[in-house]
């Protein structure tokens, strides 16, 4: 038996990879059972207006010192939120005890590889 002093070994984090980076899943309800999609249903019928309220208060909420452009990218821009103003909307309802920043990068990549897949699946299975 080894006996280390106390604190010589960091304590092993199963969420985090060999990199350093915290693993996020993303579980996509498409691919999932009926009782799944039924309960994404329900919450998304009684929250749906408080996340869409939230998101409208902050995206594009940052700074930004560019000139304001044209209407379709402020559409764009309207339609999109940063990991910055996610992180400001987090803290300010104080749920970031339940996540830290570099798990929300990652879950932000991970939504968006996943949402870019199925846009180049759409776009192969259209040509």
């Amino acid at each position: 038996m080894i006996i280390f002093p106390e604190g010589a070994l960091e304590k092993h984090n199963p969420y985090e990879n060999k990199h350093g980076l915290p693993e996020v899943n993303v579980v996509n309800t498409a691919h999932e059972g009926e009782t799944a999609k039924e309960v994404v249903d329900i919450l998304m019928k009684r929250y749906g207006k408080v996340v869409k309220f939230l998101f409208a208060s902050y995206s594009h909420s940052g700074f930004s010192s560019k000139s304001r452009d044209i209407f379709d990218t402020a559409d764009k821009k309207v339609a999109t939120i940063s990991t910055a103003e996610l992180w400001k909307m987090l803290t300010d309802y104080h749920m970031t005890q339940y996540l830290t920043k570099e798990e929300l990068q990652m879950l932000i990549r991970a939504v968006n590889l996943d949402i870019l897949g199925k846009v180049e699946s759409r776009d192969l299975n259209m040509t």
